[in-house]
């Protein structure tokens, strides 16, 4: 592999905020980023942050149950990333990202919590990880497709830490609620 011999001496915080910068000139890309950081403050102090509680004490401590339901969670993350690697690309990528995030909170959130039975909450907490593979999958391509390739590095960095930044505040504020 050869490497450029053109060494660039950029200071870490200056290449740390040409990401965010890049993305304050490309308004969409922002929005779309808070809009996830606003999403996983959400998932975080609810369903997605507070699954191992729920299911913990809805079946009287059984670490079995717990078990099933994140096992469902994992067979479904590789489920979604078949799913999304073998069907048609979306057209519209971006309501691809809305139509299956608003799937993954409605089921994953909003209908887990209407059952007692352990069955209802592998099938909802399935439904609900394929859907935010598809999410997460359909976001990565509108990233890589806007962003020049010279630039990526610095603008996956930006995006990663505005969109888990809120995860730490939504882990505490479910716990105290």
């Amino acid at each position: 592999i050869q490497h450029d011999t053109d060494t660039n001496t950029e200071s870490f915080w200056k290449s740390c905020l040409e990401g965010i910068r890049f993305l304050q000139k490309n308004a969409a890309l922002f929005r779309i980023i808070l809009f996830v950081a606003a999403i996983n403050f959400f998932a975080k102090l609810g369903g997605d942050g507070l699954m191992s509680v729920f299911v913990l004490s809805k079946s009287g401590g059984d670490q079995n149950a717990l078990g099933m339901v994140e096992t469902a969670n994992a067979l479904a993350a590789l489920t979604g990333s078949l799913l999304v690697m073998c069907m048609k690309p979306a057209v519209h990528k971006t309501k691809a990202v809305f139509i299956s995030c608003a799937i993954t909170f409605l089921v994953g959130n909003a209908l887990l919590s209407l059952s007692d039975s352990l069955w209802f909450w592998i099938a909802t907490s399935f439904i609900s990880y394929v859907t935010a593979t598809i999410f997460g999958t359909n976001l990565t391509v509108i990233m890589r497709t806007h962003v020049p390739i010279h630039m990526q590095g610095r603008v996956f960095s930006a995006q990663g830490t505005i969109q888990n930044a809120s995860i730490p505040l939504g882990l505490f504020l479910g716990g105290v609620l």
